[in-house]
């Protein structure tokens, strides 16, 4: 791996990061003013593709990856990210990533999990 270019998937994994309320030493929830308004609304857009996945179906968690991973990168790269000629270079990596990585599996079901009880 390159060290000046960090894999496909660390886009992901940050934005996951973001989506993670961030909790106080007391435990309550500490809100995020820079920024607070695009991760919520990420966040209602993954909750609208995680109410779709049954947990009993593989196909479901592949199919709602893919939309998820779609969902982020543009939340990332903004509009017209589709245009960019990396975008479906980086998009087909990153699903071969959380696909081949049992790791960063693990970390999108937990992701997908944590949606969904978040509801």
């Amino acid at each position: 791996m390159d060290p000046l270019r960090p894999p496909a998937s660390a886009a992901l994994i940050e934005a996951l990061a973001l989506l993670r309320p961030e909790k106080r030493a007391s435990g309550r929830e500490r809100t995020n003013p820079q920024g607070a308004g695009k991760a919520v609304a990420v966040r209602d857009q993954l909750r609208e593709i995680v109410a779709t996945v049954d947990p009993d179906n593989p196909t479901s968690y592949e199919t709602a990856r893919s939309r998820m991973l779609k969902c982020i990168l543009a939340s990332q790269w903004g509009e017209g990210h589709e245009a960019d000629p990396l975008y479906g270079e980086v998009l087909a990596a990153m699903e071969r990533d959380f696909r081949d990585n049992e790791r960063l599996a693990e970390l999108f079901r937990n992701a997908i999990q944590g949606l969904r009880e978040s509801r």
